[in-house]
């Protein structure tokens, strides 16, 4: 009974862990801004697009074009959210390869 015991507590432990990851907290943003970086990365977008869509996505998803928009309604209501903070620092980090209509978006958020 005390080897059952002992394989029931570790078992519980890493079934809590999986369950319940300890992140910043998160955004239902987070899937559709992997959906936009799917764009950037087959060249579907720009990455100065990809970075103003990801922000937006994150602020002000109402204004995303349609693909995405309709995309936040469907991720919010069956995705759990992770942390948006890669997406400002990325956007920030590199404010400067964008244009300068680019730039005063990203200043924006």
């Amino acid at each position: 009974m005390h080897h059952m015991r002992s394989l029931t507590i570790p078992a519980f432990i890493l079934s809590i862990a999986i369950l319940c990851p300890l992140t910043a907290k998160s955004t239902p943003a987070q899937p559709v801004a992997d959906m936009i970086e799917q764009d950037y990365q087959s060249g579907r977008i720009d990455y100065e697009n990809k970075l103003i869509y990801q922000l937006m996505s994150v602020r002000e998803p109402g204004n995303l074009p349609v693909q995405y928009k309709n995309f936040v309604a469907l991720s919010t209501a069956l995705m759990p959210g992770k942390s948006a903070t890669p997406i400002f620092l990325e956007a920030w980090n590199n404010r400067v390869l964008l244009s300068p209509d680019g730039q005063a978006k990203v200043a924006e958020y």
